[in-house]
Parts: C-alpha cells; structure tokens; sequence
C-alpha cells in the first residue's frame, strides 16, 4: 500500500492498537491518505479489539500523540476495545468539554466464534443433538477443564485438584507451565509471584506450591487438536467449539476465562464453547461474568450449579464458591449429578439452539451492523464539522 490509490479510503483502520504496534501497522499507509485525514476528509479507526485491556494515561498518551503528529483531530478517531468501562475511564481522564475519541465494544473472539457456525447452525445442532442423546448415565468422568493458557487463576485452580486428589475426575487440558504472554518463559519464583498476585488468594499460593512439581509433570496436554497440527489449524481449533469425545464421557464444564478481575470488563469465547456442545458450565471470571454470557442471550444453569457467587465482589470469595461447587459435584453419587443435569435439560438444549442457530444470524443482522452505524454515524459528524469549516 506504498504507492498511491486512484481510490484512497474514507476510513483508515490500524491494527493490533491492542498492543500499540502503530509504526508497524501503519507502515505501507501511503502519504495522501495521511493528508485525508489531516484534511478531516476520512477517519481513522483503532481495532484493539482483540483484548480488554484497562484505560491507561500512558497508553492514551500514545495514541494522542500519534494523532497529534499526524495532524489528525480526536474527533475524527474512535478506539474499539472488549473493554466495557473504557469509554468512562478515558472519558474521566480527559475532562469534561475535552475532545476525544469515541470508544466503542466489539467483542472479537466471541465473533469469532459463531461466524464459524453461521451457514450451517440447524445442521451443527442436529449433530450434536444426536451425540447429546446417545450419551450414557454413567460416564468415566465428572467434568471437562480447558487451560491452554496456564493463567494464574487457573493455575490455582488445578494445584487445588492436584491437592485434593480431584485431577482423574476431570478431562484436562494444561498448556506449558510459566509461559507468560509473548512466549517469554517464567521461572519457578516468577510464576508462583504471578500466583501471589491473585488478590485474596496469596495463602492459597504458598499452600499450594508444593503441587507445583506434579502439574509440571502432567503440562502440556491437549484435548481434540494437537498443538503439532498446522499452527493455522491449531489456532482455528481454539477459536472454535469443537464437539470434543470427551463432552460424551462427563457432566459439565468448568471455564475460567481469561482475565478473572474484580471489576466487569470483558468475556472471551470461551464460556460459550460448552453451551454449543450441550453442556452444561460453571463459569468463573470477572465480577458478574455470567451477565455478560446471558446478555448474549443464554440461559444459566441455577438447578446445577449456585452461579450467585458470580456477583461476589472479591476473586477470593468467587474462587472459593466455584472450587467447592466442583469439589461438591465430584464427590456425589452419579445418579444424583444424572438428576441435576436432567433439571438443566431445557437451558441445555436452548443454548445450544440459540448459539448454533440463532445468535450467528444475531451477529450479521445486528451486532456487527450496529458497530457499522457507529462508524457511519462518526463519518457523517467528520463530515459535518467539515461543512461548517467552509
């Protein structure tokens, strides 16, 4: 994109604003699209959202000042983010009366995840519908637990099977211990630091340290595709809901999503991947996580499981109130977890129906269109500060 365009864009979008590689981004951007947007004659876009990273002065600082020396105004941008308090933090930090980009939500992964069922949803459910009826009343194990990313929270999570000898009553996924984001490899004392650093959970840490060895030893496993397929056919799997064997052989799924904070900001793809293989899931994640899950239009599952704790306002008393609800339901009789998973029958079956079928539709006809008019609705106002500058 170096040289000149008969037809330069209306609107420019940079990506991976998530991680600030703007020079990189920007690179081939010929220079008449710079003077576009100088000129206030096209808009400027930055797609971070492939994370829900927090607003911070530092990296609002960036980006003005990328602007700035493009000689482009804040009016003419917007910030799109998984973020949802990201608009009010950086609103506060620029001060009532000061311009600003406009911040818009866009949720990427989950996108991602129901494009891939959108033009053959009712075929998906069928499928599955017949895999979730043949399944047996009695099954090898009692839940399923994927952690490619050995997160911290995760990593507690599974040192506490580990310590109560729960592990073999699980299928278990376990990526490489101590990898940090970027592939940077941790050493034993960072990675129990980073286990430290679960607010409320530090006792826990030390307690469970010494279980440390023992998931080394079990790390890295993988449910469904091995991380030696094509990495694109690995990446892909991730992304998708495969109908893993091991959803015929247990009762339900524990998530826990990507960033488990106090504060209600983001949800990932992966809450929704067991709904759309008819089972059942107890998700820990961000304060009020199960909220966003059913704003997408799903069901709970309050005849399985207490989801109440999704509400507690600390990661200490969620991890808690999830980890005894696992432990609880690995150690009843099976007959009694059959009759449980019957009470859910019908939320199992609406949830895989609306996200097999319906809420990829959703996402062509409304969710992605609504995020269209929010930048049709950016370019008419550039346009009309333009006009009133003549």
């Amino acid at each position: 994109m170096s040289a000149a365009l008969d037809h330069p864009p209306d609107v420019l979008v940079v990506t991976h604003a998530d991680r600030l590689r703007l020079n990189e981004s920007c690179k081939d951007v010929p220079s008449q699209v710079w003077a576009r947007l100088a000129a206030g004659e096209a808009t400027l876009v930055f797609d971070a959202s492939g994370e829900g990273a927090p607003h911070k002065p530092g990296r609002t600082a960036l980006l003005h000042s990328f602007l700035r020396d493009k000689g482009i105004s804040l009016d003419a941008a917007a910030y799109i983010t998984q973020d949802r308090e990201y608009g009010r933090h950086y609103a506060e930090h620029c001060g009532p009366g000061q311009d600003r980009m406009r911040v818009w939500i866009f949720d990427r992964y989950v996108r991602e995840l129901f494009s891939h069922t959108a033009d053959r949803g009712e075929v998906l459910f069928d499928e599955r519908f017949a895999l979730y009826r043949a399944r047996s009343p009695c099954r090898t194990r009692r839940f399923i637990s994927l952690n490619f990313s050995v997160r911290p929270v995760r990593a507690l999570f599974l040192l506490s099977l580990l310590r109560d000898r729960l592990w073999d009553q699980g299928f278990i996924s376990v990526g490489e211990i101590g990898l940090a984001n970027g592939g940077r490899k941790l050493s034993r004392d960072q990675f129990l630091d980073r286990l430290r650093e679960c607010a409320g959970l530090e006792s826990l840490a030390d307690e469970l340290a010494p279980y440390l060895d023992e998931l080394e030893r079990r790390a890295p496993t993988t449910l469904g595709v091995e991380p030696s397929a094509d990495p694109k056919t690995f990446r892909r799997a991730l992304l998708q809901a495969v109908p893993l064997a091991e959803y015929q052989q247990s009762w339900f799924t524990v998530v826990i999503d990507s960033h488990v904070s106090d504060r209600l900001h983001r949800i990932t793809e992966k809450p929704f991947k067991p709904l759309l293989n008819f089972h059942p899931m107890i998700l820990l994640g961000a304060v009020g996580a199960r909220r966003l899950v059913e704003a997408y239009g799903f069901e709970s599952f309050p005849g399985m499981f207490d989801e109440t704790f999704d509400e507690a306002p600390t990661l200490r008393e969620r991890f808690h109130a999830a980890y005894r609800q696992v432990r609880h339901l690995c150690q009843i009789p099976e007959e009694e977890l059959a009759k449980l998973e019957a009470s859910v029958r019908s939320a199992v079956l609406f949830n895989a129906w609306w996200g097999l079928v319906e809420l990829p539709q959703l996402f062509r006809s409304h969710i992605d269109a609504a995020l269209v008019d929010e930048l049709l609705d950016l370019v008419s106002a550039r346009e009309e500060t333009a006009l009133r500058a003549l």
